[in-house]
């Protein structure tokens, strides 16, 4: 699963580095608290995130990304709302981890081209 903070840039110009830092921080507190132990949550680069999770189907995995992408929803910084895109792929046996993670990026551009604020499955 990708996650991609919507915007990230207009906070970082707007409020400045410190206050995008510490929204990258709550957003990934955020995230470890949704998922099981022995999942995966790690910053990709910028304001992305990558979830790996193990013992999801793409059917939870999509819930669980809906359920996080309200959470996030509620973060406030300085009453900026914040909203996030997701690209959700289910590995595939024999694939290999670029090509899950290229399809995950996929839907993830996928919600971003759609309006933002979306969960998109590959």
């Amino acid at each position: 699963m990708f996650l991609d903070l919507d915007r990230f840039k207009q906070i970082n110009d707007n409020l400045g580095h410190k206050m995008g830092d510490e929204l990258l921080k709550v957003t990934a507190e955020r995230l470890q608290a949704c998922i099981k132990e022995g999942d995966t949550v790690s910053r990709f680069g910028g304001d992305e995130f990558v979830l790996l999770l193990k013992r999801f189907n793409q059917n939870q995995a999509h819930e669980l990304s809906e359920s996080i992408r309200l959470a996030i929803e509620k973060i406030r910084i300085e009453s900026t709302p914040l909203s996030s895109s997701f690209g959700v792929a289910q590995w595939r046996q024999e694939e290999s981890y670029q090509s899950l993670f290229k399809r995950a990026d996929t839907a993830l551009y996928q919600s971003k081209n759609n309006g933002r604020n979306k969960v998109s499955i590959a």
